[in-house]
């Protein structure tokens, strides 16, 4: 029953959807079965971040070519503000370059303390940024793409005190995004908001080399803090960022965010954490980090060009990681080692797999489709997708540590194929 009421419902999108332009959206519907393996020491999979029960289903994916969001509207952002700076002055642009670079020009041109809170925000960058000169991708209209004027004390152009500017816009947004219904998004060390493994936002704070005196005869450096967050696009249709990014609306199932009142709470929320003092930042980050003392991680190592595998300890009040277990050779006596975000980059180690079986010719369009599907729902931070050939079903040990095993088209199989399909999913059912 559970099945048939799917399959009516995925005919209604599909129909739905057949009738907008060809050159607005594409449907797809694909009919999978989704075996949870007895292995998996649970009676339910938390995978989707709702309890998930083997059954057949169909999956209908039907992707707007172009999200449609509106302009935004300055005025009504700043209806809503609260705070007595930041985002009282807003600069709006359809699209530039960077609103790094137009923010840091505009301070200088207008003086940066009067110029403290102003907004530059665009709908797209041609020339994006992220933390060591990475490209962000700023291609998708309805996100927010935002670079803020601070004029802060001296030791804020540290790298611990840009460090901590960076924090207090992460914990900010953060909050918003919890606002907003998803609970499940989490600061990432150093400088992400990830949602089940899915990068959401990113913050780059930059130091101008000038100095001001403010009114009170404190020294003060202009700084940029850059703030990417991915708000209305439906970046599961990417087949490069499905794998690695989510937005706001992927997460609340397609629901647009009404962009002008999430910009206000973000801008509300910045002027209350920019006051919180080094120790309440630390304390709240390592409580909403992904990284728990414990927990299994896989290194990157820039200093030594290598990888490596380690268990993170905690995060120190400099922001440097401790690491422990890590190889010989890394680390002291103990095995314990510690570093910043200019040596180390962290992600967790998968401990299960999510598998989609593929005949041993090679994977099919379905099963290029539904790994793309599945690249973009499961929690990656846990769950590695991969393709499972049928040659390889015999044995017991891809069993071990997999969750689920997703089963698409199988009418390009050969009889034994078919025969070894069929045996594993009725073996685990």
């Amino acid at each position: 029953r559970r099945q048939r009421h799917m399959e009516a419902k995925a005919k209604s999108k599909t129909a739905h959807h057949s009738q907008m332009s060809k050159e607005t959206a594409t449907a797809t519907a694909l009919s999978i079965v989704l075996v949870v393996l007895r292995t998996y020491d649970s009676e339910a999979v938390d995978i989707f971040g709702d309890r998930v029960h083997p059954f057949t289903f169909t999956l209908v994916m039907a992707m707007a070519a172009n999200d449609g969001s509106p302009s935004l509207d300055v005025g009504k952002v700043k209806s809503v503000l609260t705070g007595r700076c930041v985002g009282r002055n807003i600069v709006y642009k359809q699209i530039t370059g960077s609103t790094m670079d137009d923010a840091r020009t505009l301070a200088m041109e207008e003086g940066y303390p009067h110029a403290h809170g102003t907004v530059v925000v665009a709908e797209r960058q041609t020339q994006g940024r992220g933390a060591k000169d990475h490209k962000w991708d700023s291609s998708n209209s309805g996100n927010i793409y935002m670079s803020i004027v601070l004029s802060q004390p001296r030791h804020s152009s540290t790298f611990q005190g840009r460090f901590t500017l960076e924090v207090k816009a992460c914990l900010a947004v953060l909050q918003a995004v919890h606002d907003l219904g998803v609970t499940k998004a989490v600061c990432k060390w150093p400088n992400d908001i990830w949602v089940r493994g899915h990068k959401l936002a990113g913050f780059l704070a930059e130091v101008c080399s000038h100095s001001a005196t403010d009114p009170s005869n404190q020294e003060t450096s202009l700084i940029i803090l850059g703030i990417g967050i991915n708000v209305n696009a439906d970046l599961r249709r990417s087949a490069a960022l499905a794998r690695l990014a989510t937005s706001l609306r992927c997460e609340l199932g397609g629901k647009m965010v009404d962009r002008e009142t999430f910009l206000a709470n973000v801008c509300n929320h910045l002027e209350d954490t920019l006051d919180w003092s080094l120790a309440a930042c630390l304390e709240t980050f390592q409580r909403q980090n992904l990284f728990q003392s414990g927990l299994s991680v896989t290194v990157h190592d820039f200093q030594a060009d290598r990888n490596f595998e380690a268990v993170f300890s905690s995060i120190e009040d400099d922001w440097e990681v401790c690491l422990t277990d890590v190889p010989a050779g890394i680390g002291d006596e103990h095995g314990s080692v510690k570093g910043n975000s200019r040596r180390f980059s962290l992600r967790p180690c998968c401990t299960q797999n999510v598998f989609v079986c593929c005949g041993d010719a090679g994977p099919s369009p379905s099963v290029h489709a539904i790994r793309h599907a599945l690249d973009g729902l499961v929690d990656s931070s846990v769950y590695n997708v991969d393709t499972l050939y049928t040659k390889q079903m015999p044995s017991d040990e891809w069993q071990e540590k997999t969750a689920l095993l997703a089963v698409g088209d199988v009418s390009s199989l050969g009889v034994e194929e078919r025969s070894m399909v069929e045996k594993s999913v009725q073996h685990q059912i």
